[in-house]
């Protein structure tokens, strides 16, 4: 029987090629209103509310289509730019904006401790650690060095 070809199943996908220019404009909001007070950034939950999905689908769409992929690059580089702006411009609560781009950008404090040691003060701690331990701790050790 030659007829339709099978149906792969599983429930069709509500994406639609649209939603990359929808993602865009919903995103690229001024920084401030007309009175110069900051305007609140756009979320991506919401944007997915908006179009009735959830997040996961969204995060689905951004691998499976590539020109969705770039569409929330876009949209979430200009979440970013507001909320930097505002906060450069104490038009937000410098902890708010710090806690948001933690969240949704994955800021995170970084601090850079670089501790010298000669040979000798090496050896001194790796004498204090049972036999068995020194020769993997050394290793570990000059790895990090490198």
């Amino acid at each position: 029987m030659a007829g339709k070809p099978k149906h792969p199943g599983g429930r069709p996908t509500k994406y639609k090629p649209e939603y990359c220019e929808k993602i865009i404009k919903y995103f690229n909001i001024p920084i401030t209103d007309e009175q110069g007070n900051a305007n609140d950034p756009p979320y991506i939950q919401e944007f997915c509310l908006s179009i009735r999905i959830n997040k996961s689908t969204l995060q689905e769409w951004v691998g499976k289509y590539p020109e969705f992929s770039n569409a929330y690059s876009i949209a979430k580089a200009k979440q970013k730019q507001l909320i930097i702006t505002n906060a450069l411009q104490n038009r937000y609560n410098a902890s708010f904006a710090w806690k948001s781009m933690m969240n949704m950008f994955n800021w995170r404090d970084q601090q850079y401790l670089k501790v010298g040691m000669d040979e000798e003060t090496l050896n001194i701690l790796l004498n204090a650690l049972p036999e068995e331990q020194r020769k993997a701790v050394k290793e570990a050790l000059l790895k990090h060095v490198k």
